[in-house]
């Protein structure tokens, strides 16, 4: 008789030490020292410092288990808001069969490449910083202003200087002499504000940057490929625009709001339409709720998301997706209720009443049905409440003009007429214009099956002529055009009713009324 003999193999886990390596030459370092959050910690971003090894190099070792997979991310600090990446961006590890030192990564670079070395070989004669804070919102006069400049490893060090206020005035200027530079590397910068000992940088999203640095998404930038031995140049920080690389500081304003106090939040729509009537797609990034129709703008709604949302219901940032849809505390109205003052005007109102503790400065973003669907992670409104007038007004994707193209968010208007969207509709078509009543401007669509020569013109209520808008052979597509309440010599109209008419080369013609109110 033969016997069986069974032999069971047991895979025994084997844990083995692993050691993480951050450079973090090219942030500022928080007193709280470099932490690390992840999988094999339970994501606490304060149980975990790092020591410094050398130079700014810093380490720490963990025991994990062979062929486990894990995540995490390194922390600026102790808490989450000095995370290097946004939420849902991480580090990922599979822990080899020894014990490993893994590769020195730069702080705020995904691609686990070490942190560049700029090489400093020029000199200017001096760099001069100017900025303009007249219109810049949490900032006051007796506050001060530093500049701080060499992140990304474009200088050896981070390097700090107390700018210089003009008399009696929010220009502040610093003159550095003898300034070593990589014309290559160029040089990332950023303002801070001092406030009763106390240091806030500046809400500033580079919208040029396109590297895989987080952190340095959030700095300023020049460009020094043309400068030469002994140039000097002035940066010029004084541009009022919403938009522009030089535009004038913005500060989260951290003053308690000091009463009780309901403060309106309104979100115009306009741009998430004419973006997805252009034929882009609001995709979302944390779901399945991508916005690919225009008409879908306006049929699911918008909801609003994050900290400035706490007092709605005890939460900072719900879930994205099918959990913010379902609440009810954060949706936004275009009914006349809820705050709202014009029903169906394509802007969307939400009340939210703070405590006298809550600081003036909020963080928000909007989210169509709930979705994550405005821009990527890391980009969010903030804006400062006025206790006197409190009221906060935003426009959808103003975090990201440069991919809302359709929309000028200088002038908060669609661009002028352009063939928007390629595809032949099924039928001519005049749409409403928006807003109506309207002061001073105002815009609206139309759609052609075919190609023809257009006619656009403005007529006033007894059919005396205005203006022509357009007439040129227009092709299969919807087409959108504004008018900035002027006749033909370029004079401003009164109030009152008008008709924009459309005409095609087939002899069709279609009027609409909008009225004019000053």
């Amino acid at each position: 008789m033969k016997k069986i003999i069974s032999v069971t193999f047991f895979n025994l886990l084997m844990a083995v030490n692993v050691t993480l390596q951050v450079d973090v030459s090219t942030i500022e370092l928080s007193p709280e020292g470099v932490h690390v959050a992840g999988s094999f910690q339970g994501w606490n971003p304060s149980s975990s410092q790092l020591i410094l090894i050398e130079n700014q190099v810093y380490s720490i070792s963990f025991e994990m288990d062979v062929g486990e997979s894990h995540e995490y991310k390194y922390i600026n600090g102790n808490d989450w808001s000095g995370e290097e990446f946004g939420f849902g961006v991480n580090r990922t590890l599979i822990v080899p069969e020894s014990d490993t030192v893994l590769a020195v990564v730069c702080f705020g670079d995904i691609t686990g490449e070490p942190c560049d070395e700029a090489e400093l070989g020029n000199t200017l004669e001096s760099l001069t910083f100017y900025a303009d804070l007249s219109n810049s919102d949490g900032f006051s006069l007796g506050d001060s202003l530093y500049v701080k400049w060499g992140y990304g490893g474009t200088q050896s060090f981070i390097q700090s200087e107390r700018m210089i206020p003009n008399l009696f005035s929010y220009d502040y200027y610093i003159t550095i002499d003898s300034v070593l530079f990589d014309t290559e590397a160029g040089l990332y910068y950023q303002y801070y504000k001092l406030d009763d000992g106390e240091e806030f940088r500046e809400v500033y999203f580079n919208f040029d940057y396109s590297g895989n640095d987080i952190a340095l998404a959030e700095r300023r930038y020049i460009d020094m490929s043309y400068l030469e031995n002994g140039d000097y140049i002035q940066v010029s920080d004084d541009i009022d625009s919403n938009v522009d690389p030089n535009r004038q500081p913005v500060f989260l304003d951290t003053e308690e709001i000091g009463t009780d106090l309901t403060v309106l939040f309104s979100v115009d729509l306009r741009p998430a339409y004419y973006q997805v009537l252009s034929g882009a797609i609001l995709n979302d990034i944390q779901g399945l709720t991508n916005v690919e129709t225009p008409g879908q703008v306006f049929e699911w709604g918008v909801w609003i998301n994050g900290p400035a949302t706490a007092p709605t219901n005890g939460e900072s940032w719900t879930g994205w997706g099918a959990t913010l849809w379902n609440t009810e505390e954060k949706q936004m109205w275009d009914d006349g209720t809820h705050g709202d003052l014009v029903p169906n005007d394509s802007i969307y109102s939400i009340l939210i009443t703070y405590d006298e503790n809550d600081i003036k400065g909020q963080e928000f973003k909007f989210g169509i049905r709930g979705g994550d669907n405005e821009s990527g992670y890391g980009l969010n409104h903030i804006e400062n409440i006025d206790v006197l007038y409190p009221f906060v007004h935003s426009y959808w994707g103003s975090i990201n003009p440069y991919f809302y193209d359709a929309w000028d968010y200088d002038s908060n208007f669609p661009l002028n007429i352009s063939e928007i969207n390629i595809e032949k509709p099924e039928n001519l078509y005049l749409g409403d214009n928006y807003p109506n009543p309207f002061n001073p401007s105002t815009s609206f669509d139309f759609s052609l099956n075919e190609g023809s020569r257009v006619t656009i013109s403005i007529y006033d209520i007894g059919g005396k002529f205005i203006i022509s808008l357009e007439s040129n052979f227009l092709n299969p597509g919807i087409h959108k055009v504004d008018w900035n309440g002027k006749n033909y010599r370029n004079n401003n109209v009164p109030s009152g009713t008008y008709i924009y008419q459309l005409k095609t080369d087939s002899g069709i013609i279609i009027n609409k009324k909008m009225t004019l109110i000053k």
